[in-house]
């Protein structure tokens, strides 16, 4: 049943806040996970979310994620929501912003959105909230919202409605979407201005809170893909909670790099993340073919191990390598090659991630070119650039 509540406010509020916090914890794992992460709200399966913001400018401001193709999923998180006509429940305020935002990417004020109105193929408006929430919520405005989603020829719920907790359901919403409507727009919506907007907004059912599903499946996910000890699941999940508390003081954002450093600067162990492994075997390979040529670099005699040329400057520049970046400097035959194939082997030998690029077998003139010729290619146009970041250590080398 319908009722006229409005906001809980204090406990509630805070818990409210902090639910949120957890929330965008939880899409920060998306984005760890890159590509093997399903992208969720019928987006398509090649779509990763690459970023995410908290608190920003936006009319929905708790979350909004970055894909791959250029969408945002603006995320409006309510612990608790439930069906209430009250113009100031969390129902109605989750419409209204829903209804202000729709207005802001038309109007071409969205900073998420530049230049352009939203598109029902990659962007999402996405009301985030416990399953816990009535029934007439979950089940019936969800069974409402897709189904005007499958039929292109309805705008309105109430079009839809088979039953009385249905019609009960789209009475309310499509109440408050026309009061946000006409106080937004000093007008009252058409038909089709609302079944525009509906078909952009997705329900999601999350639990996150201490012991919930969703929380241990992204602590899963942590285990098995990101960290290489997977007994730091919980710690990663509660570093990631931290930093998302400051974005959300700071209103500020992180991609994989940033949520990366902060993982590591917590001295947990990481593997490289899904999106850059097969780049990472691409440079390993590249590189074990270039240093399969070394011995006639760093020998008199070619394959001869006992031929080693042993030169003054090894010590040196092998303890200055260790401690931070290197150029190499030296007359034409001093032995700059030598060196530098040594190096790389030498730090290969105990095990340290290297990348090898004598750039005098180079023969190309472009970056698309450098990339073909390391064997490292975007998963599709327009959407991953590939990275020559290798951890801890990379070495490219100018012989």
């Amino acid at each position: 049943m319908a009722q006229r509540g409005g906001s809980a406010g204090g406990r509630a509020e805070a818990a409210g806040g902090g639910y949120e916090t957890l929330v965008a914890a939880w899409y920060c794992v998306r984005i760890l996970l890159g590509r093997l992460a399903h992208p969720l709200f019928d987006l398509p399966a090649d779509t990763r979310f690459v970023r995410l913001g908290s608190q920003t400018d936006e009319k929905v401001d708790d979350v909004n994620i970055l894909t791959s193709d250029h969408g945002t999923l603006f995320v409006n998180v309510k612990r608790s929501v439930g069906l209430t006509t009250g113009e100031e429940s969390p129902l109605a305020k989750t419409i209204d912003q829903f209804v202000r935002q729709y207005k802001s990417a038309s109007d071409h004020t969205s900073e998420a959105i530049r230049g352009r109105g939203l598109d029902p193929a990659r962007d999402r408006f996405v009301l985030a909230t416990r399953t816990t929430v009535p029934s007439n919520i979950k089940g019936a405005l969800t069974r409402l919202l897709r189904g005007l989603r499958d039929q292109s020829d309805k705008n309105l719920l109430s079009e839809l409605t088979l039953n009385g907790d249905e019609i009960e359901v789209a009475g309310v919403v499509e109440t408050h979407l026309r009061r946000s409507w006409q106080a937004a727009y000093g007008a009252q919506p058409t038909a089709s201005d609302l079944g525009a907007l509906l078909r952009l907004i997705h329900l999601q059912f999350i639990d996150v809170e201490a012991g919930e599903a969703d929380r241990l499946r992204a602590m899963d996910d942590l285990r098995g893909q990101i960290l290489t000890d997977p007994t730091e699941a919980e710690s990663a999940f509660s570093q990631l909670v931290m930093h998302c508390e400051r974005l959300r003081a700071d209103q500020s954002g992180a991609n994989t790099s940033t949520l990366l450093t902060t993982l590591a600067q917590a001295t947990l162990h990481l593997q490289a993340t899904p999106d850059y492994r097969a780049d990472i075997a691409a440079l390993r390979t590249w590189t074990t073919r270039r240093l399969a040529i070394a011995s006639r670099f760093t020998h008199l005699i070619d394959r001869d191990p006992t031929s080693k040329i042993d030169r003054a400057a090894w010590p040196g520049l092998a303890s200055a390598a260790g401690s931070g970046s290197v150029l190499l400097i030296g007359d034409p035959g001093a032995g700059k090659s030598g060196l530098a194939y040594r190096l790389a082997e030498s730090e290969l030998a105990t095990s340290k991630d290297v990348i090898f690029i004598p750039v005098d077998m180079l023969t190309v003139e472009t970056l698309a070119g450098f990339r073909a010729e390391l064997g490292i290619y975007p998963d599709s146009p327009g959407t991953r650039k590939s990275c020559l970041r290798i951890s801890p250590k990379a070495i490219p080398v100018v012989p």
